[in-house]
């Protein structure tokens, strides 16, 4: 494929890529993005009407490019006004813009372009009786839309940003020149259209202008060619004026052979001379910034070395900043510690002065920037880097109140910024240009290496002697002892236990009499000590030590060994002191699991015997008709009352030895509250059949998920045990309430009451409240069985007392969420 065709693929192609690179920026951008679109569109179309393979199809793809056209050119001008901020009336962008609308017509009447003709180097169109007119109005819009970037180029003297704007104003004028490259041609001149190749390059200078930062500067460029032709002309007036002169001689002259000799000759010996002088004298002129930014680094270099403090170098510094760049101010900002913000350190600068409002945020998003651009950021880059949009008003108003106009970070090796450098104007006025730029960078990564530098060997310092200070703070002993046995540092701890300050041998510090038979340092000093070790216990002057020990790396390379005391004597002494706690514990243990086999064992062998007497007081009672002894009569019924008792005692104690063990099986099932006191209420009469009985249980209670025998054993218990400390007569309360996700249940009593002593331990096992007035029965197992019942259904149950008022004895039992949520919604 020729030339001819590749290169509108190579424009469409060139226009969606920077199309996409561009559209990630602001509304201003995008526009920019829409033209490049429309530009990659036109590309294909020309690439269709050079492909077609006659004129008729080549003129309907021409006809194409003529509406497309003034729609480029108006989203270019439309872009340059949101970009420059230039004020223009309100109906001149829907004019323009009617502009594309109009040609759309004239372009199918045939009015612009009439036809194809075929050139020497391809298609090309037959201009329209409207041509010429459509043509004055695309370049006049083009120069509105240059014009509106030089006013804005001449209206700002920040260097970077005119800058950008030449590369805008350059690109417009290649695109100008190939635009009339590409007319030429038709009207018969034997040129090549260049109006592709010319777009493509001012597409890429525009695109690098508004999305790069820090570009090279292109008056540069130009300056250094210019004097470079300069000096070419210098050299080249002389040689040719010296053959033009030689030319000039007569033929017939005597002189003729001899003078070309002495030219040639001349030229050998003048030729390098005087272009060495030329070149050198244009180095110089144009080096000369160069040279004071060199011996600036130079002095710099000399001043960081011979001073050791920060303040020394810091007031350096921005004095030889300040000197070099010919600049108003020059402040130095650092953090107070390694999160804190940055403030004003130093300062130097015929206008610099205290500037204790100056702070920047460590976490904002200025520091973040330049953390991760490491350039020098200009002032007026913070309003057009899409980044910097969010750097808060007061750091703006910080910059702006002490002039600054370059901001350069201090980054340490680890990438953090450890301070910020900022130039204030030239005192000459101008703006400072790419030279100035290379300086401060090439400065600030100095004195941020220098300022590193000096922060780690304090952080050294600072190191030992906190580390000094440490092992001085600690409990146990420590010392560090060199490859020869000489102890170099004893801490507090060490001094006092051992009673010596050290400097001697480590075995002599510890009361020995020679070397350690396991000590861990090599015979030969330049042996190593390869890993920590742990030595095991020693008896120094009479106290048992735990002794570890670990090699440490010194500045020098060499190793020594450091070694940590720790006084175990009252672990010791505690060690002991557990190891016969333990034992006593195993034996109450043992107590009680025989207290417990015992329980159990008696509970079981009393329970046939005691069934037995049962059976024969109830056959004795139900004959009492033939008894004539009423006393006799009066022994069965006592005995029969106590066997029950005793039943029960025992009944109680295999229940509690059960729960203890874990053995009981509960038969849950869903009940009413109610049902269960209908089916206890025969054991209940019975408790209470010397009190009045109160039940308080409010409609719509739910169900209860429960074993309904344990359950009513627990209200049997507490009944009883209300029946027991209270008076005949008195009234037994049992009340029900929903609570939450839990039914509370409780029994009261009108009571003596329970002392607040007593409270915490009435559910503990064997455990009665005695009183020498009122002695009980019973051995206390109640309440504790009540309790192991209530947790073993997922409650709990507790107790409120008021002496002479009576208690109240409540436990609560889960409700199902699903119930819950049914009684809530009902």
């Amino acid at each position: 494929m020729s030339a001819y065709l590749v290169l509108p693929l190579v424009q469409a192609f060139c226009g969606l890529v920077l199309a996409a690179i561009v559209w990630r920026g602001p509304f201003t951008h995008r526009l920019f993005s829409f033209f490049l679109i429309c530009l990659a569109l036109w590309g294909i179309i020309i690439f269709g009407m050079r492909a077609s393979p006659d004129i008729e199809r080549a003129f309907f793809w021409d006809r194409l490019v003529i509406p497309l056209s003034p729609l480029m050119t108006v989203l270019f001008y439309h872009f340059s006004v949101r970009y420059t901020g230039t004020r223009i009336n309100s109906n001149i962008l829907p004019l323009f813009y009617s502009f594309f609308l109009i040609s759309i017509p004239l372009a199918a009447a045939g009015l612009i372009f009439s036809g194809m003709q075929v050139k020497s180097y391809g298609y090309a169109p037959i201009f329209g009786p409207v041509w010429p007119v459509w043509i004055l109005l695309l370049y006049a819009i083009t120069i509105m839309t240059l014009l509106n970037f030089i006013r804005a180029r001449r209206a700002i003297s920040y260097g970077e940003e005119r800058n950008r704007l030449s590369y805008i104003i350059v690109g417009i004028i290649i695109s100008l020149v190939g635009g009339i490259f590409d007319a030429l041609p038709v009207l018969g001149l034997p040129l090549y259209p260049g109006a592709i190749l010319a777009t493509i390059v001012f597409c890429v200078l525009t695109t690098i202008a508004i999305m790069r930062y820090n570009l090279l500067d292109i008056n540069f460029l130009l300056r250094k060619t210019t004097a470079y032709l300069l000096t070419s002309t210098i050299v080249a007036v002389p040689v040719a004026g010296l053959f033009f002169l030689a030319v000039n001689i007569p033929q017939d002259s005597p002189l003729e052979p001899w003078l070309y000799v002495a030219l040639i000759i001349l030229l050998a010996i003048a030729m390098p001379a005087l272009w060495g002088q030329v070149q050198n004298r244009v180095d110089r002129w144009y080096y000369r910034d160069r040279y004071n930014y060199l011996k600036a680094l130079e002095a710099f270099s000399w001043h960081t070395q011979s001073l050791s403090d920060f303040a020394g170098v810091g007031h350096s510094t921005v004095g030889m900043v300040a000197g070099a760049l010919h600049a108003s101010s020059v402040y130095l900002l650092q953090p107070l510690s390694r999160s804190a913000d940055f403030r004003v350190a130093y300062a130097a600068g015929g206008e610099a002065r205290e500037a204790p409002g100056v702070v920047f945020k460590a976490g904002g998003p200025l520091l973040a920037w330049l953390k991760h651009s490491g350039g020098v950021l200009r002032y007026r880059d913070i309003e057009v880097i899409p980044q910097l949009q969010n750097v808060i008003w007061e750091e703006k108003e910080c910059l702006k109140g002490i002039g600054a106009e370059l901001i350069a970070p201090l980054k340490s090796r680890g990438g953090e910024v450890s301070g910020l450098l900022l130039v204030g104007r030239k005192l000459s006025g101008q703006p400072y240009g790419v030279e100035d730029v290379q300086l401060v960078t090439t400065i600030s990564h100095q004195i941020a290496v220098t300022l590193e530098n000096m922060r780690l060997y304090q952080d050294i310092v600072d190191a030992r002697e906190s580390l000094e200070t440490w092992l001085n703070g600690m409990n146990n002993g420590v010392m560090i002892i060199d490859m020869n046995r000489k102890v170099r540092f004893m801490n507090e701890a060490a001094r006092k236990a051992f009673g010596d300050d050290g400097h001697q041998e480590c075995w002599k510090v510890l009361g020995r009499e020679g070397i350690c038979p396991d000590c861990p340092i090599p015979e030969s000093p330049d042996g190593k000590i390869s890993h920590p070790r742990h030595i095991g216990d020693r008896t120094i002057k009479g106290r048992e030590y735990e002794v570890a020990m670990a090699p440490l790396l010194n500045p020098d390379g060499s190793t020594s060994l450091i070694s940590v005391f720790r006084d175990i004597t009252e672990r010791k002494r505690l060690e002991e002191e557990i190891i016969e706690a333990r034992v006593k514990i195993g034996t109450l243990r043992q107590s009680e699991q025989l207290k417990d086999d015992l329980l159990s064992m008696v509970s079981h062998e009393l329970r046939t015997p005691l069934a037995i007497i049962k059976g024969y007081t109830t056959t004795f009672l139900r004959n009492s008709g033939g008894w004539g002894d009423k006393k006799d009569l009066d022994f069965l019924l006592d005995i029969d009352q106590e066997t029950d008792y005793l039943t029960k005692l025992v009944g109680n104690l295999l229940d509690m030895s059960r729960l203890d063990a874990g053995a009981v099986v509960l038969d849950k099932d869903w009940y009413q509250l109610a049902e269960i006191l209908e089916w206890a209420d025969r054991a209940l009469k019975t408790v209470t059949r010397d009190h009045r009985v109160k039940v308080v249980i409010p409609p719509g209670l739910p169900d209860i998920y429960v074993d309904r025998i344990r359950l009513g054993q627990v209200l049997t218990n507490l009944c009883e045990n209300a029946a027991k400390y209270s008076a005949k007569g008195s009234r037994i309360t049992i009340a029900a309430e929903l609570s939450g996700a839990s039914v509370i249940i409780s029994v009261s009593d009108e009571g003596k009451g329970i002392p607040p002593q007593n409270r915490e331990r009435v559910f503990e096992r064997f455990y009665r409240v005695r009183s020498n007035k009122d002695p009980e029965k019973g051995i206390g197992l109640g309440l504790s069985i009540c309790r192991a019942i209530v947790e073993s259904h997922g409650g709990r149950i507790w107790v409120e007392s008021e002496e002479g008022r009576g208690s109240r004895f409540s436990f609560s039992l889960p409700v199902s969420e699903k119930e819950n949520t049914r009684l809530k919604l009902r």
